[in-house]
């Protein structure tokens, strides 16, 4: 029997406090970039706010400002009425007759885009949250295990933990929102110089236009920022049992089995996205091992489980399948040749083609053949 208590913590990686990568170098033709940075490991990022600003008193930047991109403006999307006018007129569509319209009358609304959908997921502004200075990752673990032999030719073993991980780091996400224009009130202000219809119509492609960024002061101006953040208390228990049975000198038959109680913990109130173990709750493998000196041959089989789980990377999020494998290890030495020896490796036999990760391929039935002479 033994009792483990462990408690260790990780730094934050590089280039999670210096990285500087374009991930997409424009927004649909538009004038804007999403850039990976690093957080500033004196200030991290910081939004400017305040009572002269706009929505929820924030404050933009826009590629579309007669004063330059670097400068800060109130989130207000109808002050950038004239790029509108300007991006339909190149488009040939002119509504330059048009009265601009006043705050009171269209109001401005805020979206954040989806790295992995490619689309723009409205928010609130009080969801628009400073990231605070990284932080270590703690990760403390309480253990119980038990290792023995039953009988003479049974081996157990079984472990029940408990581990918690503070400050875990998240995915890579966008964290600096567009400013578009309502498209409700947009619709009905439109249709005060046209029929409702053409409104509509109108109205939907002029709301799908970034007028500005809301951009963390330490930031690049007006584009959006794509980076990491050091958040998230979670906790999870677990167990792991394992066996072997020697039924003689040659066969030996075994089996795992590994439990988490959660592997996904959705977002607190004052988080900025889900954590997910990237893991399954349940897995478990059997196997079968022949092997006999005498005639030179030692073999096993191995069949292996591992249920569906989600996952949240840099790479996307996706809900990765159950699968089931089998894999096949043998060797072969000649007894009258001892140094000669051949080896066949065959897994996922039965080539049931699965996905193990997000961003990976699917992999299907891999066999390996092996000859080795010992000098």
């Amino acid at each position: 029997f033994r009792i483990t208590f462990n408690t260790a913590y990780s730094s934050p990686r590089a280039a999670d406090y210096f990285g500087d990568v374009v991930a997409v170098p424009s927004l649909g033709g538009l004038p804007y970039a999403a850039r990976f940075r690093g957080v500033p490991p004196e200030t991290g990022f910081n939004f400017r706010r305040g009572p002269d600003g706009g929505l929820g008193g924030l404050f933009m930047q826009s590629p579309f400002n007669p004063g330059g991109r670097e400068q800060y403006i109130p989130a207000e999307a109808t002050s950038m009425w004239g790029a509108i006018v300007a991006l339909l007129q190149a488009q040939g569509v002119d509504i330059s007759a048009l009265p601009a319209p006043t705050p009171e009358q269209v109001g401005t609304v805020l979206a954040k885009l989806n790295v992995n959908t490619g689309a723009f997921d409205a928010i609130a502004p009080e969801d628009v949250f400073d990231v605070p200075t990284l932080k270590p990752g703690k990760i403390t673990t309480f253990e119980i295990g038990y290792n023995g032999v039953i009988g003479d030719n049974m081996l157990v073993a079984v472990n029940l933990y408990r581990e918690r991980n503070r400050n875990s780091s998240g995915t890579f996400l966008i964290e600096s929102p567009n400013v578009f224009l309502d498209p409700v009130s947009l619709v009905a202000y439109l249709s005060n110089f046209m029929p409702p219809a053409n409104a509509a119509e109108l109205a939907a492609g002029i709301a799908a236009i970034p007028l500005g960024t809301v951009t963390p002061e330490e930031a690049d101006p007006a584009d959006l920022l794509l980076t990491t953040r050091s958040f998230a208390d979670i906790s999870h228990y677990g167990a792991e049992i394992a066996a072997t049975y020697h039924a003689g000198p040659r066969w030996t038959f075994g089996g795992n089995y590994a439990y988490v109680t959660e592997n996904y913990f959705e977002r607190e109130a004052d988080e900025p996205d889900d954590v997910s173990m990237n893991g399954p709750q349940h897995k478990f493998a059997l196997n079968a091992q022949f092997r006999d000196p005498g005639i030179g041959i030692d073999a096993k089989a191995q069949l292996r489980y591992v249920d569906s789980f989600p996952v949240i990377s840099g790479l996307g999020r996706e809900d990765i399948e159950a699968y089931t494998v089998v894999d096949i290890n043998a060797t072969y030495t000649l007894p009258t040749l001892p140094a000669l020896e051949f080896g066949l490796a065959v897994q996922n036999v039965l080539d049931n083609r699965h996905r193990e990760f997000v961003g990976a391929p699917e992999i299907g039935r891999l066999a390996l053949l092996r000859v080795k002479y010992r000098l």
